[in-house]
């Protein structure tokens, strides 16, 4: 069985394909191994998922903020997706709940916790109590959590009080903006006179672009080396991307040589996540130092 089971927010497909084709996932100096991807819609749908699961890491892939947390409706019906700013409160319910639970009864709806906390929430008190309940239940896992999201690391208070709310022995979220980019390598333009060479000595494109040159390891499998620009849109979620290589690479050992695995999926094409600091000048892919660098452990 593989070490870790993956919960993928709807709206994050791409990044859902990444861990079915690769399945690996980085943690500290060495890798885990991923294993079923899940989808959930909203906070409560992941609580089920995570409740129902066997495996003690558990995988959490959903947009983020370090001021709001894992961006994702609370539950059916909601509009509020800022989940960091109420996690404290709905353990504090979570905890409340402990002892109605053991007696087979709910917190009374009526009270002024659970209808400031459902109000945050934009749901019904009965939601909020069923939410806090559901916490109760994976608190009892006590899991180690890894999140793949945006920027959730940078803000360590927050990151401990999802550890908290989940009853975690260990989280552990990125201090950055990451994507999933689909990487599509072509041939330089003869239109535009490039090559490899020009390529890698030239600059980006845009000033919001960063290049990085791959060169071609020695090992068999490469046909060419490879060089990636990274483009930054709206300076969060939206990217693009434009690879170049002198050769196509119809066995993907690029992929494998980011990734550690990868499996189908069409030649020439990959999946890549990638660690992007604002403040910084060049990306991180995971197979170097500084997208490690890059995960905060609590």
């Amino acid at each position: 069985m593989a070490d870790a089971v993956v919960h993928v927010a709807a709206n994050m497909q791409l990044a859902a394909e990444y861990y079915q084709r690769c399945g690996f996932d980085v943690m500290g100096p060495g890798r885990i191994s991923t294993g079923l991807t899940i989808n959930f819609n909203n906070l409560e749908e992941l609580l089920d998922n995570m409740i129902s699961r066997t495996e003690m890491i558990q995988l959490i892939v959903c947009h983020g903020s370090d001021v709001n947390g894992l961006l994702t409706p609370f539950a059916r019906g909601s509009n509020f997706t800022a989940t960091g700013g109420v996690i404290t409160d709905l353990a504090r319910l979570a905890k409340n709940s402990i002892p109605h639970l053991a007696n087979n009864s709910h917190l009374p709806s009526d009270t002024f916790a659970v209808v400031d906390v459902a109000s945050k929430m934009g749901v019904r008190p009965e939601v909020a109590i069923r939410l806090a309940e559901k916490l109760v239940g994976v608190q009892k896992k006590k899991l180690i959590v890894f999140v793949r999201g945006c920027n959730i690391g940078a803000n360590q208070q927050m990151l401990r009080d999802y550890k908290a709310a989940f009853g975690a022995q260990m989280v552990t979220a990125p201090n950055c903006r990451m994507f999933f980019l689909r990487i599509r390598p072509h041939l330089p333009s003869t239109r535009l006179r490039q090559t490899m060479a020009t390529l890698q000595a030239g600059s980006a494109t845009t000033a919001k672009t960063r290049r990085k040159f791959f060169k071609q390891p020695s090992t068999s499998g490469f046909t060419s080396p490879l060089i990636i620009d990274v483009q930054d849109i709206d300076g969060h979620t939206r990217v693009d991307n434009e690879a170049f290589q002198s050769a196509p690479d119809p066995a993907n050992a690029w992929a494998r040589e980011f990734n550690f695995a990868w499996n189908g999926g069409l030649p020439n094409t990959f999946i890549l996540p990638v660690m992007w600091n604002n403040d910084e000048a060049t990306y991180h892919c995971p197979n170097e130092l500084g997208y490690r660098e890059r995960l905060v452990f609590v």
